[in-house]
């Protein structure tokens, strides 16, 4: 399973041939004019020790991953890297230079076919000024690869990662399909620019500096601003508009070698590059704001961003999760308010998937039904609506809630019935 680009999934539009053939479209540095004059905040995130970054943490401070977080030194982190002064070179030979790799040209930020790892390395080996345009790797996935066994995520993102938790371990590896998206190896040039976007599914980040800078430019994924982000994603405002000015507020963070950032859920994004730079980083769904993630998912489905540059297995993972999730409540296992919360989205995204089955068109029935892991879900409408009624049992919605909800309806139900036959006496009109 071919791992997605994750960077450019927006939607294309129709080039503006316009601006094309007077320069503009062809000017990577475009962006960063764009920007000039507008007002940017300085960050006040958190820079936190890497031993601080645990999950007690997570689990008693209820603002955790929900801005961005800095640590200044990796260790503490329960991280492992490979040597900070990697070179391009030793990449491309680590992992095998035959290899293909997406390359993305900055200037109009679309993929350019044809690459290798060897062509990339001699590219980048050539000096900044003699380099015909601005290119930029950021989907090389190697998971499998020589170099991922020089790499462990962070301890955090490792005990939260719902891959790592819940995705079957015989189902992983070589061999089988399933989300290869932990492990992406980022080598950005000189004056290099990723435009605005939300990592796929809302997906959270690690995000770890080997050696170079990065300049990065964040909006915070309120429903005000993720709705701008969705009304501007996939349109030709993207050539000529800074969404900036299309929500409250944007921050700038910048990050030095040894650096590593974790970006929570569905926080928008732009990426400039100072000077060329390797980065290792991953992507990892978790159970803290399974709502965020969700909206981000429907943001892509609206935007019609293709399948392929989507979170592979999304929904697969989904059942998985909800399957384990089910388990554990029926055992009595505790969970803290803000996971119950997200586990109670879940459960109605896999209801309104399980409805999907039973009541969608031939092929939502389909896709739907594909997506569910037969070999640990045999009844997906049961799983999820017991999944449903048990979180909200354990959140404290007890059976005497439900009959009073249901009282409620009836007696709404039986008003609008005698509302509308005494209506139809002509009775009752005013």
């Amino acid at each position: 399973m071919k791992p997605p680009a994750r960077k450019s999934s927006r939607k294309k539009t129709q080039r503006d041939y316009a601006g094309l053939h007077a320069g503009q479209e062809a000017d990577p540095g475009r962006w960063l004019r764009m920007m000039q004059g507008k007002e940017i905040k300085p960050h006040s995130f958190k820079h936190m020790k890497g031993s601080e970054v645990t999950l007690e943490w997570l689990e008693h401070d209820d603002t955790a991953l929900t801005e961005p977080i800095i640590i200044d030194s990796a260790e503490g982190l329960g991280m492992k890297m490979p040597p900070s002064d990697i070179t391009v070179d030793e990449i491309a030979e680590i992992i095998g230079e035959d290899t293909p790799v997406e390359v993305i040209d900055v200037s109009t930020q679309s993929n350019l076919p044809g690459w290798t790892l060897e062509k990339w390395a001699e590219y980048v080996d050539t000096e900044p000024e003699k380099r015909d345009k601005i290119r930029n790797v950021i989907s090389l996935e190697i998971s499998g690869t020589s170099l991922a066994d020089k790499i462990l995520p962070p301890r955090l993102v490792r005990e939260v990662d719902w891959v790592e938790k819940f995705w079957p371990i015989t189902k992983k590896g070589r061999g089988h399909s399933y989300p290869k998206v932990q492990l992406y190896c980022l080598m950005g040039v000189e004056k290099a620019w990723t435009d605005w976007h939300i990592d796929f599914a809302g997906s959270s980040v690690y995000y770890h500096i080997l050696h170079g800078e990065k300049v990065f430019y964040f909006i915070r994924p309120t429903p005000s601003n993720l709705a701008a982000y969705e009304r501007w994603s996939g349109t030709e405002m993207q050539n000529h508009s800074w969404l900036g000015d299309m929500v409250d507020d944007v921050y700038k963070v910048e990050l030095q070698g040894g650096n590593t950032m974790i970006i929570p859920t569905g926080w928008i994004h732009a990426v400039y590059t100072p000077r060329d730079t390797v980065v290792i980083g991953g992507n990892f769904l978790h159970s803290y704001n399974v709502a965020t993630q969700l909206r981000v998912r429907e943001i892509e489905i609206s935007t019609h961003v293709p399948k392929k540059f989507r979170y592979p297995f999304f929904s697969r993972l989904c059942w998985y999760t909800g399957e384990k999730y089910l388990r554990d409540l029926k055992a009595k296992e505790e969970f803290s308010p803000r996971v119950l919360e997200s586990v109670e989205a879940l459960a109605e995204f896999l209801v309104s998937e399980a409805r999907a089955i039973e009541r969608g068109t031939e092929q939502a029935r389909r896709e739907a039904k594909e997506q569910v892991p037969s070999d640990r879900v045999k009844d997906p409408a049961a799983m999820a609506r017991e999944l449903r009624w048990r979180v909200k049992f354990a959140t404290g919605y007890t059976s005497d809630d439900e009959s009073s909800h249901r009282r409620k309806a009836l007696m709404k139900m039986k008003k609008n019935i005698c509302y509308s036959r005494t209506s139809s006496l002509g009775f009752g009109t005013k």
